[in-house]
């Protein structure tokens, strides 16, 4: 545990990066703890913006985890928790970008009955930065951490700030689990938003698949071509990813586009994301 000091926060300033249509390029680090009813687990914690009177916050990275036995944070205190990286600033100028420094945090909504469990102080002890490099203690850059909420929240959104956009969340453990986390502030999720929920999640998988695999080779590019369709009894063929492809895509699955099928098992989405659609579709 070490000790983190900063300045003072006037009372009456919003402790918000993004008020009111605007980026607060300087802004408080509140002080939040993983066991709220024994003050153990200390955390930094970063009070981005509201959205539909929810309050999104961004803690380390080290706090969270997609898995459950692996989160510092109990169940529900973090909902629809993404897993982002963002342009590091100076711990003590945070209006000031680090070249060739970045930050990976979690970003999502706290729970509303613990939003008075933040605190502002000019300097209290750690357990948990955003920055585990001692002699740097980096913060995230005010307009990156807006620009990531745009990216990935503004879904959620009243006010029409950004589009929409799909998150990495850890939902489908907590929703076989039936955890109360797997709803927005820590209520059970009504059937449809579960469905929504996991549509959401197999969408982010095979996106986030397609980017780690980069831009297809020129030579794995679909040809609008009906002489490309091969015969029925050559059944599967070997992708980028190792697996064993069927040909027959549109047999195997009738509900999704047959280009983005395709697009997909070239690139290397493993079967198992296609099949989470194809089912959901279904």
């Amino acid at each position: 545990m070490r000790v983190f000091r900063q300045g003072a926060w006037p009372e009456e300033s919003s402790p918000l990066v993004y008020s009111e249509g605007l980026v607060n390029l300087i802004y408080p680090v509140g002080q939040f703890f993983a066991d709220q009813e024994n003050c153990t687990g200390s955390l930094q914690i970063i009070q981005i913006c509201e959205l539909e009177n929810r309050l999104l916050v961004a803690v380390p990275q080290t706090a969270w985890h997609r898995s459950l036995s692996k989160r510092l944070l109990p169940p529900g205190v973090l909902v629809r928790a993404t897993l982002v990286e963002v342009q590091a600033a100076e711990g003590d100028q945070v209006d000031v970008a680090i070249d060739g420094v970045s930050l990976k945090l979690w970003v999502g909504f706290l729970k509303k009955s613990l939003r008075d469990a933040i605190e502002i102080l000019e300097e209290f002890d750690v357990d948990y930065f955003f920055d585990d490099n001692e002699s740097r203690r980096a913060l995230p850059l005010a307009q990156a951490l807006v620009d990531v909420s745009q990216e990935h929240f503004a879904f959620f959104s009243a006010d029409g700030y950004g589009g929409p956009g799909f998150d990495e969340t850890g939902l489908g453990e907590e929703m076989t689990a039936g955890a109360a986390d797997a709803g927005l502030d820590g209520e059970p999720m009504t059937d449809l938003e579960v469905r929504v929920a996991k549509m959401e999640n197999a969408l982010s998988d095979i996106a986030q698949e397609l980017r780690r695999q980069g831009p297809l080779k020129a030579s794995t590019k679909r040809r609008a071509s009906p002489k490309l369709t091969l015969k029925p009894k050559q059944t599967t063929q070997a992708s980028s990813s190792g697996d064993f492809l069927p040909t027959d895509t549109k047999a195997m699955f009738p509900k999704l586009d047959a280009g983005v099928v395709a697009a997909a098992l070239q690139a290397g989405v493993p079967l198992a994301h296609l099949e989470s659609m194809q089912s959901l579709m279904a």
